[in-house]
């Protein structure tokens, strides 16, 4: 991809549980044909996005790939074990239901943590990982309702104050940006025990760090500069990758079951919050007599695959249980295929213009 060769790139990796991890490796896949996991400056990732990325540290020694060391060592590997590994099966959804009961005594957060040290073998502490590319995790702070971002530099909610060099295990923070309210549950975070410079007026001793979908499915706010206008100094080209489940109408609210209902109303919040952070990246990178900066693939997107491929993608449960065959085939070739189509658009349009 010549004309991307000299830019730097951000990179968002969205949450969708097991289906986004392997919706993004297809995504991951192409860039790395195209030698571009090279120029990756900034990864930013919620719930899915950074289960996958962790995995990805994981199996290059925890270090970020370059295009050559993710297709020969990377990507079968994290194929496999996303077939073959659950992070949560029904001792987690069992769990999840007693953290609730106990008000968090007992929390499937735990069970999910137990399973990536164990299983995946992630058991580091993230101050041990390189500076370059940035990483910032996103979950969401039960207490503000805004988002909480780890970054080795600092883990930060603008409302609270942050916690300088954050000294957390990978595994707790990965858990913590998967952990949807119930099933799973959240990290809790006893700030006496870190470097925590509060805001003015904040009291605080102890929070709640939840899914960073509740807030920003897409982990793209870290990228929006200068009134949401522009990207930060060391970003040139956003890729989106969002492999959130698309929207269904509900054929018959009136007469569904409890369940039912309460389920579609969250949907509709999820989806709301997914569509406003996309037109927000919209107008990002494509502002008014501006090159294009960036790319928003989409899990599902048409003419993207064949209307097989699309249609299995786009019926993949959020999960954290493994992926069947035809699952884990249709997404990576989804993302693959969705990657390439906008890809070789941009190409097309700059080389237009």
């Amino acid at each position: 991809m010549e004309l991307l060769k000299d830019k730097k790139i951000g990179l968002a990796l969205s949450g969708g549980g097991y289906r986004a991890a392997a919706f993004h490796l297809g995504v991951l896949s192409y860039m790395a044909e195209n030698n571009l996991l090279e120029n990756v400056t900034h990864i930013s990732t919620v719930s899915g996005g950074s289960l996958v990325t962790g995995l990805i540290y994981k199996l290059n020694n925890y270090k970020w790939p370059t295009s050559e060391e993710y297709l020969s060592n990377v990507h079968e590997q994290a194929i496999n074990i996303l077939k073959n590994t659950d992070l949560l099966e029904e001792e987690g959804w069992l769990a999840g239901i007693i953290s609730w009961i106990t008000n968090g005594k007992y929390a499937a957060h735990e069970v999910v943590v137990d399973k990536l040290q164990k299983i995946w073998k992630i058991d580091i502490n993230f101050q041990r990982l390189d500076d370059t590319p940035i990483w910032t995790i996103n979950t969401t702070t039960g207490e503000t309702g805004k988002s909480c971002r780890f970054e080795k530099s600092e883990m930060s909610d603008y409302k609270l104050g942050k916690i300088l060099k954050p000294n957390f295990n990978l595994a707790d923070i990965l858990a913590a940006s998967a952990g949807f309210p119930i099933v799973i549950g959240p990290l809790n975070v006893d700030l006496a025990k870190h470097n925590f410079r509060p805001k003015k007026g904040i009291r605080h001793k102890k929070i709640s760090l939840y899914d960073g979908g509740l807030y920003d499915n897409l982990g793209t706010e870290v990228f929006f500069q200068g009134n949401f206008s522009r990207l930060p100094d060391h970003v040139d080209f956003l890729v989106v990758s969002d492999a959130s489940k698309p929207f269904k109408i509900h054929e018959d609210m009136y007469s569904a079951g409890r369940k039912s209902k309460a389920k579609h109303i969250v949907n509709i919040s999820t989806e709301q919050i997914r569509s406003l952070r996309s037109r927000m990246v919209h107008s990002l990178i494509k502002t008014k007599g501006e090159p294009d900066s960036g790319l928003y693939i989409r899990l599902g997107s048409k003419e993207s695959g064949s209307s097989e491929e699309i249609k299995c993608a786009e019926s993949v449960a959020t999960s954290l249980k493994g992926l069947s065959s035809s699952e884990m085939d249709c997404l990576l070739a989804n993302g693959f295929h969705a990657a390439r189509m906008d890809f070789e658009k941009y190409s097309e349009d700059m080389h237009d213009d």
